[in-house]
């Protein structure tokens, strides 16, 4: 007997596939938008051009670094995100596609809040703030990846 395991998340109803369409994806990110309108500025192609570079939508995702999920995110960056914004979350896990979008949201609304420059978000999402604002290091490969995946979602 196979049993197929239907979870409930942000409104539609996911089984246990581990890759998410775009359009599913898009969903989770407007839910999101909705109930933190600091947030909403964000563009949502944008946020898919990360997913797509990340993980390529696969919810089970993980680096040899040890980042999780769709946005592939680190746990000090998840702990982090959480105090620094007091976030309460039910479910904890950085597979949850809910929770690590939510969660990578809020880490480029900092980067962003610290920049206001997206181009500079999107490296420092990649390296970190401190490797690109202080040490110049740079991401430019892989921003103009995210920029051209965030196109094909305009």
């Amino acid at each position: 007997m196979i049993w197929i395991i239907l979870i409930l998340i942000g409104g539609f109803i996911m089984t246990n596939r581990k890759i998410l369409s775009a359009e599913e994806t898009r969903y989770i990110i407007e839910d999101i938008k909705g109930s933190y309108p600091e947030l909403a500025y964000i563009p949502t192609s944008l946020i898919l051009g990360f997913i797509k570079t990340e993980s390529g939508f696969n919810i089970n995702a993980k680096s040899w670094v040890g980042a999780k999920g769709l946005m592939q995110i680190m746990p000090d960056a998840y702990n982090d995100m959480l105090k620094f914004y007091h976030i309460v979350i039910v479910n904890t896990s950085l597979y949850d596609p809910v929770t690590n979008i939510m969660v990578g949201m809020f880490y480029i609304h900092w980067l962003y809040s610290q920049t206001h420059d997206w181009d500079i978000t999107i490296q420092a999402y990649n390296t970190g703030l401190h490797a690109v604002r202080d040490l110049g290091k740079t991401a430019i490969t892989y921003m103009e990846t995210v920029r051209e995946h965030e196109n094909e979602y305009v």
